[in-house]
């Protein structure tokens, strides 16, 4: 049974104000999905077409034949290496970790630390800086706190109150 037939029965049965409002839903609903339908309204006509152009013929190369590089290397590139590697040869610190030892007034604990950590531990570097009123001793230069901690994992059996501390380090 077709759409408008049911519509116009259910209109003859029952009150104006359900007809037209069946008919409302009839309009906004069923006019716009058989507008939209349509096979008409596609936009595919008007869109430009191109043809590509066949790939060029390359010539067959052995690939197993070493590629050989063409001035990768010119003056200005090696000029400017050359400076960058000179800034990097200037750069003597950078921050990074040392381990305090001892921070304090007393200028003799400072020398008895230093020279106890030069006996127990020879290849660590030792830093003794004195501002007034304060030494401070400090051990080693590490670039993250993974490796601070490892050592200070060894220093701590000696020295108790040890910390880690972010400071400028030396680099060379």
């Amino acid at each position: 049974m077709c759409f408008r037939n049911l519509v116009s029965r259910f209109c003859t049965l029952n009150a104006l104000g359900t007809c037209i409002g069946i008919s409302a839903v009839w309009l906004l609903f069923g006019c716009g999905s058989a507008y939209a339908q349509k096979p008409d309204d596609s936009l595919s006509r008007f869109r430009p077409r191109y043809i590509a152009p066949p790939p060029p013929a390359r010539p067959v190369e052995d690939p197993k034949a070493p590629v050989v590089p063409v001035n990768q290397i010119n003056a200005q590139i090696q000029q400017l290496m050359d400076s960058i590697a000179e800034n990097n040869r200037r750069i003597t610190g950078s921050q990074g970790y040392r381990i305090s030892v001892y921070t304090g007034n007393s200028r003799d604990i400072a020398m008895t630390g230093r020279d106890k950590i030069y006996k127990l531990y020879p290849e660590l570097r030792v830093y003794l800086t004195y501002k007034l009123p304060t030494f401070k001793l400090k051990i080693g230069d590490y670039f993250n706190k993974f490796d601070a901690q490892r050592a200070y994992e060894k220093i701590k059996a000696e020295f108790p109150e040890a910390v880690i501390v972010q400071d400028e380090i030396n680099v060379r």
